[in-house]
């Protein structure tokens, strides 16, 4: 442009930048991201908003084949509360690379109303399989039902989405770094139901942006997004909360269930071809 020098500069090139943290961005992001894009490289972006999971990524989780060596790993429950409206309360178990072969059940959304019903439907679903930790959404509602789930001897730990990231100079909030984990896993072998359409488009479209401020990454907000509230993906991400737990080894014990009969959730079993073998609980 006559009567303009324009400069273009690499931050990795510059001295007084701080070159861990650029090469930690480059391989979480992708060096063709556009959050390498514009923070890294100097350069425009391509998109106006950069999807946390890629299409491919998310389809080939869905059709490789489950690894049957993860079955001595801890076997976790992520629990997403419904706030009401047309959320569902979705509740999901994963071991290791396999969230596939386990079954996910959802909730109406008018069973939150009733937390102590909520929680014996909960209970009698995952008594037969016993996740060593059941993580759970506990903000808003989703505090008091943790509270029931451990008062009946069920391994239930609260997760913040708004509490800090454990990798602080990374994500804005806890939320955010479970998103980014289970693209990892994703990435690196992770296989999901291809019979939920609903959590594909879930992990598809989830969208997270760069904080001016902080130069940290995080989620979008889900009322500017597409797609509602994303259920399926949000219990699915919280399997992730808890990366140390061990396998128990030992059954819950005396659980308490209740006999009130609730009215049961619409679930997605296992087809009989992915069943795998698996160990009783003693």
């Amino acid at each position: 442009m006559e009567g303009w020098v324009t400069y273009h500069v690499d931050a990795r090139k510059s001295g007084i930048t701080n070159k861990d943290h650029l090469d930690a961005m480059v391989r979480k992001y992708g060096e063709d991201s556009d959050t390498v894009r514009v923070r890294v490289k100097g350069e425009f972006p391509l998109q106006g908003n950069d999807t946390v999971n890629g299409a491919d990524d998310v389809r080939e989780a869905m059709a490789r084949p489950v690894v049957a060596g993860d079955h001595g790993q801890a076997l976790v429950c992520g629990i997403d509360v419904s706030r009401g409206g047309l959320d569902s309360t979705v509740v999901t178990l994963r071991r290791g690379r396999d969230a596939r072969t386990l079954p996910t059940w959802r909730y109406a959304a008018a069973m939150t109303k009733d937390t102590e019903r909520l929680a014996t439907r909960i209970i009698a679903d995952l008594l037969p399989f016993q996740p060593d930790i059941i993580a759970v959404d506990a903000t808003g509602v989703g505090g008091p039902l943790a509270d029931i789930l451990r008062k009946r001897s069920a391994p239930a730990v609260d997760v913040h989405f708004g509490s800090k990231a454990l990798q602080d100079r990374l994500y804005i909030n806890r939320g955010t770094e479970l998103w980014f984990e289970m693209k990892d896993w994703l990435i690196a072998g992770g296989c999901i139901k291809s019979t939920i359409p609903k959590l594909e488009k879930e992990l598809i479209a989830r969208l997270y942006e760069i904080n001016e401020t902080s130069d940290k990454t995080k989620l979008v907000p889900k009322d500017k997004q597409p797609g509602g509230s994303p259920d399926f993906a949000d219990a699915l991400a919280l399997t992730f909360a808890f990366p140390g737990v061990l396998p128990r080894h030992t059954t819950w014990g005396n659980v308490l269930t209740f006999n009130s009969n609730p009215k049961p959730a619409q679930a997605y079993p296992v087809l009989p071809w992915e069943q795998p073998k698996r160990n009783a609980f003693s």
